[in-house]
């Protein structure tokens, strides 16, 4: 459904527009479309550099979620795509409040403190950072699975108005979107590690496990199990449509991010993980 608005908002920007699967069907004969899973965007990306293309577009079958690719055919993480649409509302309104899922905090949260805004830390899921944002009167609201959140629309989600920030941002400044990624860019994340857990062990022995492990950081139950420390933090939750658990791990150096991780991992296998 995305290519219905993208061929509508290259109507109305000049820029050109390069169609990839624009034909709908429900099928999805190119590929499942979820842009999630980082490896059903290669296409894209190859595309991208082909084309010598500016960044890339991918929105998910009903066109609510969107991904980047940008110039040099990287995927852009969606909390970066976050923290740009947060610098250009912050810059006009000060002093507002940004919703954050829990999963990755620490770029939005940077960008939010350098310009006088507040942050609120979700739960994840839809509804949960839909009635964050409307109960707290946010300004928006960005998960980092591609949905993005308006008050002004009443807290509703819009990929539309992401691809016209993202868009104006790259014309305003003249800069590649790398470049602008890397100047917004204060950590590292993971990327998103999903396992299955033997029936015959606990959710809580899991999460217990981890709390042991690292119980010198500050812990919070929010959403599953979020430590944070000065440089790092991790995120350990049960998915809330599917029997796995998720991983997430972010810090200031992939040095960091990765050593944790690795400690992670072994936890978790040696519970009887298995990575899916």
């Amino acid at each position: 459904m995305g290519a219905l608005y993208i061929k509508e908002i290259f109507k109305q920007f000049p820029a050109k527009l390069v169609k990839m699967n624009f034909e709908l069907d429900g099928s999805f004969p190119a590929h499942q479309p979820d842009p999630l899973q980082f490896n059903l965007l290669k296409d894209l990306q190859e595309r991208v550099i082909k084309e010598k293309a500016d960044l890339g577009i991918a929105p998910d079958g009903d066109g609510d979620r969107v991904f980047f690719i940008d110039e040099v055919g990287s995927i852009v993480p969606a909390t970066m795509i976050t923290a740009i649409v947060t610098r250009e509302l912050l810059r006009e309104n000060l002093g507002e409040k940004i919703v954050a899922d829990v999963r990755y905090l620490r770029n939005v949260e940077t960008i939010v403190k350098k310009l006088g805004g507040n942050i609120s830390v979700s739960p994840v899921g839809h509804a949960l950072i839909t009635k964050q944002l409307n109960d707290e009167n946010a300004i928006f609201a960005g998960e980092s699975s591609g949905h993005f959140y308006f008050r002004d629309i009443g807290g509703t989600e819009s990929a539309i108005r992401v691809i016209f920030y993202v868009l104006k941002v790259i014309q305003a400044t003249g800069k590649p979107l790398s470049v602008i990624v890397s100047e917004l860019q204060s950590s590292y994340e993971s990327g998103e590690f999903n396992y299955v857990i033997p029936n015959s062990v606990e959710t809580k022995t899991v999460l217990e496990k981890i709390t042991s492990t690292f119980s010198d950081g500050k812990v919070n139950h929010l959403d599953g199990l979020a430590i944070d420390y000065p440089d790092w933090r991790l995120s350990v939750r049960s998915s809330n449509t599917e029997p796995i658990f998720r991983l997430n791990v972010e810090g200031a150096d992939r040095i960091i991010v990765d050593d944790n991780l690795a400690k992670l991992k072994d936890i978790i296998i040696g519970l009887g993980g298995k990575q899916k």
